[in-house]
C-alpha cells in the first residue's frame, strides 16, 4: 500500500474502513496506523454526506423520457445512413447509364471510348493535334 492508493481509497469510499475494498482493507488499515494518517477531513465529509436527504429514485415519467430520447437519438443516424445508401444507388446507377456501352476487349480504341463518353471525337478537345 502506498500513499497514492490509500488516498484514492479514502476519496472513493470515505474514512470508515468497513466501506473500503475487502482485498485492500487490511493493508490500508496498516498503512494508516503506520503513517499516523489524519482522517478527520474524510470523516467530516462522510458526516455531511450522511446528513444529506436521500435521493428519490427516478419516476416513471423520467424513465419514459430517457427511453424516448434514446430511441430518437438512434433513429436520426439510421435515417441518415439509409438516405446515404439510397443516394449511392441513385448516383451509381446514373453513372452506369453514362458509361460507354460499346467498349469491350475487342473494341477498346481510345477514340471510340472518348467519343462514346463525351459525344465528340478526341480531336475536338485534345491539344495533341494542334
Amino acid at each position: 500500500m502506498d500513499q497514492t492508493r490509500f488516498e484514492a481509497i479514502v476519496a472513493a469510499y470515505g474514512a470508515d474502513p468497513k466501506r473500503w475494498p475487502e482485498a485492500e482493507r487490511d493493508a490500508a488499515i496498516a498503512y494508516a496506523a503506520a503513517h499516523a494518517v489524519d482522517l478527520s477531513e474524510a470523516r467530516a465529509i462522510d458526516a455531511l454526506l450522511g446528513a444529506a436527504p436521500p435521493i428519490a429514485p427516478p419516476g416513471d415519467l423520467l424513465v419514459a423520457r430517457i427511453a424516448r430520447s434514446r430511441r430518437q437519438n438512434l433513429l436520426a443516424p439510421l435515417a441518415a445512413l439509409a438516405a446515404c445508401a439510397v443516394m449511392g444507388v441513385i448516383f451509381g446507377y446514373g453513372a452506369g447509364l453514362s458509361a460507354p456501352a460499346q467498349v469491350n476487349a475487342e473494341n477498346s480504341d481510345i477514340e471510340q471510348v472518348l467519343s462514346a463518353a463525351f459525344d465528340a471525337p478526341a480531336s475536338a478537345w485534345s491539344s495533341e493535334d494542334s
